[in-house]
């Protein structure tokens, strides 16, 4: 993984912990470009020692590389606009992963855009924001041994990772996985209020709930 050139398309939560995860990594040497419109507000300065690089959209970014991963991190909502401006401004072949975290695209959306591609589409769970999640992974037919070795490295950065039998199985695994660390947070900001009504300062509060 350590000679991987990734690009990164959108660093919220989900996208920010992977970054996160590939730059605390010592194993990691490569080159990561990110995209991000709000860029502009990201701590930039916390990757001055790595090959980070930082674009506020893809028309910014006009020279062309042969990404070994193209992550997608965005709202689903967008993935029209992001798949097609790739397609338009980079080289997507026959070999250039492509990692969806896109809540409720199928595969088979992208492929109608980007065609032959390998894709890999990957759902962590809310955990991943404290590099301890949990993420299901599926893959279309175009994906190789090498794929899968790279993807595996990359998310186990953020937590442990699974692969599903079918993509039919990701709804299940979102509904399993994903609200139980939700549950599990929320009763923890239970605990920490009533710490807090109790008299406790915030600070001994989090220690202790």
């Amino acid at each position: 993984m350590n000679e991987l050139k990734i690009l990164l398309i959108g660093c919220g939560k989900m996208g920010g912990s992977l970054l996160e995860g590939i730059v605390k990594s010592d194993n990691f040497d490569g080159m990561v470009d990110i995209i991000e419109p709000s860029i502009q507000g990201f701590p930039k300065e916390d990757f001055k020692q790595r090959k980070v690089n930082f674009y506020s959209d893809i028309e910014e970014k006009r020279d062309t590389i042969n990404y070994d991963l193209i992550i997608v991190a965005t709202k689903p909502d967008t993935y029209e606009e992001i798949f097609n401006g790739l397609k338009n401004n980079l080289i997507i072949n026959d070999k250039t992963l492509i990692v969806s975290i896109l809540a409720g695209i199928k595969i088979s959306k992208i492929e109608e855009i980007v065609g032959s591609a390998p894709i890999v589409r990957a759902m962590p769970n809310i955990a991943a924001s404290v590099l301890e999640g949990m993420t299901a992974l599926i893959g279309n037919k175009k994906i190789t041994n090498k794929d899968i070795l790279n993807v595996d490295l990359i998310f186990e950065l953020i937590g442990e990772k699974i692969w599903l039998e079918n993509e039919k199985q990701m709804d299940s695994f979102t509904a399993i996985s994903g609200s139980g660390p939700a549950y599990f947070f929320f009763f923890t900001e239970c605990l920490k209020s009533i710490a807090i009504e109790e008299g406790f300062t915030e600070d001994v509060s989090n220690k202790i709930s």
